[in-house]
């Protein structure tokens, strides 16, 4: 039992003996680490009060620098690539490369600069001056801004009863002395709406159809009114009844052939003048800074 205890004992002791230098080696490290810390620092503080006022300007204005450095952020806003990467709220929709978005299908209430007809030729320029201002979110369009198209198709009235025909592009916005590509449309003339774009004349075909049957009772009547002054007449009466039986058929086929003698019919012309009021529509969003 005795020598159980001392093999023990024996067996502590060299564990003891083994591990003890390890563990001073740390402590002696660990405090070793601290003083060549403080050795440094006022080493370090040592050589900075023996440099010259100068240079200890300079260093520390170095420091400062670096600081400001790595904690800077980019002084100007991300641009956007395209308006899917736009983070879409209520203070970045309207927002975009290119600049604040006027939204398609926008409306102008404007006065034309020029006349316009359909005597003009395919590709003449038109201006407009829009005589209200316009508010959007973030964006006010004033008074006064120029649109410019172009006339895309043209032709005069024709035959058929059919008016003419003037359609015209806009094309471009002037806004704060910058011009801006647009798409856009008329879609009033005079408060009147105008559909797909096209300016169109007078159809006269109904119109025409009623003048020639119009022709036909006039030609009647006259007839009628030769007859009562025949009939007054004692040698006339006779021949009174000839001048009634031809107006009633020439009236009657006058009537009958209307639809078809009204196809000789022009129908009417556009010719609006400078100051006609119309009303531009955006076919797409427009960009402007």
């Amino acid at each position: 039992m005795n020598r159980f205890l001392l093999k023990i004992l024996i067996l502590i002791f060299s564990v003891y003996i083994t591990e003890l230098p390890v563990l001073s080696y740390s402590l002696d490290y660990s405090i070793n680490n601290e003083i060549q810390k403080k050795y440094e620092a006022d080493k370090l503080n040592e050589d900075i009060q023996n440099q010259s006022p100068e240079k200890i300007i300079k260093i520390k204005n170095d420091k400062q620098n670096s600081v400001k450095k790595s904690s800077s952020v980019p002084s100007k806003t991300p641009i956007f690539e395209n308006e899917a990467n736009l983070n879409v709220t209520a203070d970045t929709y309207y927002y975009k490369k290119d600049g604040i978005k006027i939204p398609k299908w926008t409306k102008f209430q404007v006065k034309s600069n020029n006349g316009i007809s359909n005597w003009q030729s395919a590709g003449t320029t038109v201006s407009f001056t829009t005589v209200v201002p316009v508010f959007k979110t973030y964006i006010t369009i004033p008074t006064g801004t120029i649109f410019k198209g172009n006339i895309k198709k043209v032709h005069k009235s024709q035959i058929t009863g059919n008016g003419g025909l003037v359609e015209i592009d806009i094309t471009s916005m002037l806004y704060k002395g910058k011009t801006y590509p647009v798409k856009g449309k008329i879609i009033k003339v005079n408060s009147d709406h105008v559909f797909f774009n096209k300016i169109k004349g007078a159809r006269q075909y109904i119109k025409g159809v009623k003048q020639k049957i119009n022709s036909a009772t006039n030609f009647y009547n006259k007839a009628r009114q030769i007859s009562n002054k025949l009939a007054k007449n004692p040698i006339g009466v006779i021949l009174s009844p000839l001048p009634t039986i031809t107006g009633f058929v020439g009236g009657t086929a006058g009537t009958l052939t209307s639809p078809i003698t009204a196809l000789t019919q022009k129908g009417g012309n556009v010719s609006l003048p400078t100051g006609t009021t119309f009303e531009i529509r955006l076919l797409e969003a427009v960009y402007v800074e």
